[in-house]
């Protein structure tokens, strides 16, 4: 057969290959990505192009192994459907980021989760404030579930006079990330590092203690320190 043509013939099996078999996984694989769905997913890609391209191999070969680790996937499934603690090997466990408008340090190093990360997501939710979140949790799919405070219960002890900061900026203004500060901020929004730090010292606060402080864009500071209080940041069980 020339090549060509088994190049043709190869790649549509391929494809049709693929699609039967991401219909037996379910559609979960292509839906909701968790850890164990995306490896499969990346080891099916990987074998369907090398069953199309390589036709040094025997098509039936390369067959055979898409078939067995379509099954063998699909038999670590089931077993997870049964099991919790293989299910959280597998496809890992939720994990708790903001516990009563308190940013987890501790989790977020754990899954090496950044504060971009983190205020990318909560501004896709329309929050621009972590003291206004009573839990976010990071699903096992990478989306970040979010449960408000009611509004009578969000922070209101940190209201301050910024009048003398910024004026007509409804955009928050980062000021520390990752215990620094961030000095571009500071300077596009006219304030000083004196003034940061009196808020800080106002507080009974050093730099080296805080993680994150932002202007909210209600005119409110929002700091998060390392220390937070809270006896156990965890993973949901």
């Amino acid at each position: 057969m020339e090549n060509w043509l088994e190049v043709i013939l190869r790649s549509i099996g391929s494809f049709v290959l693929l699609l039967v078999m991401a219909r037996i996984l379910g559609k979960q694989t292509i839906a909701q990505m968790t850890y164990f769905d995306f490896v499969a997913g990346i080891t099916l890609g990987g074998m369907a192009a090398n069953m199309t391209f390589d036709i040094r191999l025997p098509a039936w070969d390369n067959v055979l192994a898409i078939i067995i680790f379509s099954a063998s996937a699909l038999l670590a499934s089931n077993i997870a459907v049964k099991s919790r603690k293989l299910r959280a090997v597998i496809a890992g466990q939720p994990t708790i980021l903001i516990e009563n408008g308190k940013i987890l340090e501790k989790n977020m190093k754990k899954l090496r989760y950044t504060l971009d990360n983190l205020n990318h997501q909560l501004r896709q939710n329309g929050i621009f404030n972590p003291a206004d979140v009573e839990f976010a949790i990071l699903e096992t799919n990478g989306e970040l579930s979010i449960k408000r405070k009611p509004y009578n219960k969000r922070r209101i002890e940190q209201q301050i006079d910024l009048e003398h900061v910024m004026t007509n900026n409804n955009i928050p203004i980062e000021l520390i990330m990752d215990g620094k500060i961030i000095k571009s901020n500071l300077r596009q929004n006219k304030i000083s590092e004196d003034w940061v730090i009196e808020e800080l010292q106002s507080r009974g606060l050093r730099l080296s203690d805080t993680n994150y402080m932002v202007i909210g864009s209600d005119k409110r500071l929002y700091i998060d320190t390392y220390e937070d209080h809270i006896n156990f940041p965890r993973d949901i069980e």
